[in-house]
């Protein structure tokens, strides 16, 4: 669903990027085209990182970047 994308997504980059789930702040998922993304950041030592989390169109994970 939708309403749980961005808090997968916080696990997702938390585990890719090194910070703690509660570091990392996820945006509500929007549709583009075919798909959802989830944008988001986290503030580290260079400062604030931004990344995309990108779902399917069913709502299935598939990467963050």
């Amino acid at each position: 669903a939708m309403g749980d994308m961005p808090r997968f997504c916080a696990g997702e980059a938390s585990a890719k990027f090194g910070f703690r789930p509660n570091e990392i702040t996820p945006n509500a998922a929007f549709r583009i085209g075919g798909r959802y993304v989830v944008q988001g950041w986290f503030d580290g030592s260079n400062g604030t990182s931004f990344f995309n989390c990108y779902f399917d169109g069913r709502g299935n994970f598939v990467q963050v970047q």
